[in-house]
């Protein structure tokens, strides 16, 4: 905590010590630890500190492939709440930015250490139901025996 009238690098600013007013409104630079500070200072330093998906909010999450940890750029919280949601292949920014990811000449690697928790995207495909061998309701099942 910083004593009151004393300047410090925003970037430096935990999230919970920045001063409410327009704190959520893209204007902060992401915060700059010592996990995933040197690979947003990375990002900033040669990509830009805009998302690096619409462009039109500043990038405060460091998005990257969850299967292979690759980096795949700076993007802001709207891109990155639904950029994984795009069905388009092509021909949007979504679908533009997973086809040819920003970052990817970089090699840059997420630290495992700043993934807090497993996936919770499962699909249900892969989990059987522990019932699966019962008919479901809308099957027929007949009560005459062959």
């Amino acid at each position: 905590m910083l004593p009151l009238g004393s300047e410090a690098d925003p970037a430096l600013v935990r999230r919970r010590e920045r001063c409410p007013v327009r704190q959520d409104d893209g204007r902060w630079p992401p915060f700059q630890g010592p996990v995933l500070g040197p690979i947003i200072r990375t990002l900033i330093e040669i990509l830009g500190p805009d998302c690096h998906v619409c462009r039109s909010a500043t990038g405060v999450f460091v998005e990257h492939n969850p299967d292979n940890f690759q980096v795949r750029g700076l993007v802001c919280r709207h891109c990155n709440t639904w950029l994984e949601t795009c069905p388009h292949s092509s021909g949007c920014a979504w679908g533009d930015y997973l086809n040819n990811p920003p970052a990817a000449h970089l090699d840059l690697v997420y630290p495992r250490a700043a993934t807090s928790r497993q996936p919770t995207r499962v699909r249900s495909a892969i989990r059987p139901s522990p019932d699966s061998s019962r008919p479901h309701n809308n099957e027929k099942t007949s009560d005459r025996t062959p």
